[in-house]
Formats: C-alpha cells, sequence, structure tokens
C-alpha cells in the first residue's frame, strides 16, 4: 500500500510480529526459525547460536518440530515472538499478536518488552485492547477509520477510547451499522482524494522535468 502522504525514516533493523508474519504454513517451526533468521541476514551459525534460546523460549517443545499448518494461533503467536525478541531489532512492531495465547506466556512477553524498553529500543504495539495498551505503551495514538482522533499519554487515550466505546454500545445495532458505514464512507473518500492528489503532484513533476 502506498503511503498517501509524509514519510518515514527508519534508524535501525524492523522486526514485525504479527500472527503468521513470514511463517510458512507448510514448514516446521525448526524450519521456520532458519528460514525467517536467514531472510534477516543471519548466517548459519549466528542462527545455530540463537536457535536453542528461541525453542525453549517458545515453550512448543515437540510440536517445534510440526508443520506450523497444525499450529493454534496461540503457538504461532508464540514462535514468532520467541524469533522477534532474539534477533534483537532496534524496532519492535507487535500488531495484535498478544491477544492470543496464555496468560503465562503473556507475562512472559511483557518482562521481555520492559527489558526492550529500558535498553532504549522503540516498540510499536498495534491492538484492541486497552488493558494491554496501558500496561505495554507510554503514548498512544487512537487512530478510527485511518484518522487520529487522539494522541498522548497512555492513561489519558485509554480512558477516552474506554468512554467512546462504552457509548458506542449503548448504540442500537442499525445506529452502530450506520455509523461504521458513514465512517468507512469517508475513509474511502479521503484516501481517494489524496491518491488522486498525490497522482497529480507526480504528472507536474514528471512534465517540468520534461
Amino acid at each position: 500500500m502506498s503511503p498517501t502522504s509524509g514519510e518515514i525514516k527508519r534508524n535501525g533493523a524492523a522486526s514485525l510480529l504479527a500472527i503468521n508474519s513470514g511463517l510458512k504454513p507448510n514448514l516446521t517451526g525448526i524450519e521456520n526459525i532458519k528460514l525467517k533468521m536467514l531472510l534477516m541476514d543471519f548466517k548459519p551459525a549466528e542462527i545455530n547460536q540463537r536457535i536453542q534460546n528461541i525453542v525453549e523460549f517458545t515453550e512448543l517443545h515437540d510440536f517445534i518440530y510440526q508443520p506450523l499448518k497444525q499450529y493454534s494461533s496461540g503457538m504461532r503467536a508464540k514462535l514468532g515472538f520467541a524469533i522477534a525478541i532474539q534477533t534483537n531489532p532496534e524496532i519492535l512492531i507487535i500488531d495484535e499478536a498478544l491477544s492470543v495465547g496464555d496468560q503465562t506466556f503473556y507475562q512472559k512477553c511483557l518482562q521481555e518488552i520492559d527489558r526492550f524498553k529500558r535498553e532504549g529500543k522503540t516498540i510499536f504495539f498495534v491492538s484492541h485492547a486497552a488493558n494491554q495498551i496501558r500496561e505495554i505503551s507510554d503514548r498512544v495514538a487512537w487512530l478510527h477509520y485511518g484518522q487520529l482522533k487522539l494522541f498522548g499519554e497512555s492513561q489519558e487515550v485509554c480512558l477516552e477510547y474506554s468512554k467512546f466505546i462504552h457509548h458506542f454500545n449503548k448504540k442500537s445495532r442499525s445506529e452502530r451499522q450506520k455509523e461504521q458505514q458513514e465512517m468507512m464512507n469517508t475513509q474511502k473518500k479521503t484516501l481517494s482524494w489524496k491518491s488522486n492528489n498525490r497522482k497529480k503532484s507526480k504528472n507536474m513533476a514528471t512534465n517540468l522535468y520534461l
């Protein structure tokens, strides 16, 4: 997807943690670990040094030798998180991946996230779970159908988000559907307008260059 506007400058390696992200269903857990680390430019010797720590962190035991297509969503999340933290990225992007799995493993993940924060690494945590956001995030951006609704301290934004959800859920089903459809239509119009403007700008730049 092309950006509608703006740019992002990245300083350091980034790792995306989302259920199934970069994982192949027909490969075993072990094979997925090796493949994903090879794609991240790790040498075979480096992979061999880290692979045991990854396997132990997953708590998957003998399932690590089974094809990923036999894993539950929680098992896939465990594998993905274990790979992400052992590759030690400067930027960790967690997209809804902690919404599955057991509470014990979730607490284990929180400890690793806290370690990343102490080391000064950047963490982007994407979630609809207000409680998890409060636990993990210092600052929060509330996006509503592609629009930035609020940005600020975690407690403040989560409180306003909870109020919004409470108010929204009190509406009738037809009212909720109508509001959602209106927001989707507005979002489509905004994206279309920005896309057309971007194309016009590119054409103008090309004409000037010629």
